[in-house]
C-alpha cells in the first residue's frame, strides 16, 4: 500500500513509475504489482466494546517525561474541557497506566520499608 501526494494524479501515472532498468529496459510498477486507487483508510475511528464506532485518540508523552505526571495532567485537562462538550459526547479512557504505576510504587515502598 502506498499513500502519497505529488505529481502522480491517478492509477495510470502510478503504473508508469519506473522502478529500475534491467539491461536498458525499464521495469514499471505495473509489471510487478496490481495498481488501483482505493478509498482512504479510516483513521481515528475504533470499535468500543462492540457498541459501534467511536472517535479515538492517543496521548504520547515526551521522551524522559514522568508517565504518572503526564497521566495526571491529561486527566486534569479532560476534567477542564468536559463541561464544554455536548451532552452526548463522553471522554472515556480505555487504557490508563496510572493504577499499574501506583501499585508498582506501593510495592517498592513496602519492600523498602521492610528492609529499613
Amino acid at each position: 500500500m502506498i499513500r502519497g501526494r505529488g505529481y502522480l494524479k491517478n492509477a495510470d501515472d502510478l503504473k508508469r513509475v519506473v522502478l529500475k532498468a534491467k539491461d536498458g529496459t525499464p521495469v514499471f510498477l505495473r509489471d510487478i504489482a496490481n495498481v488501483e486507487i482505493v478509498p482512504d483508510e479510516r483513521r481515528g475511528i475504533a470499535e468500543l466494546n462492540g457498541e459501534g464506532d467511536v472517535a479515538s485518540g492517543i496521548v504520547v508523552q515526551r521522551y524522559g517525561a514522568n508517565a504518572l505526571d503526564v497521566i495526571h495532567a491529561v486527566k486534569k485537562r479532560i476534567a477542564e474541557i468536559a463541561g464544554s462538550l455536548p451532552a452526548t459526547v463522553k471522554l472515556i479512557p480505555v487504557y490508563d497506566r496510572s493504577l499499574l504505576i501506583e501499585r508498582a510504587i506501593g510495592t517498592l515502598k513496602a519492600r523498602c520499608s521492610r528492609k529499613a
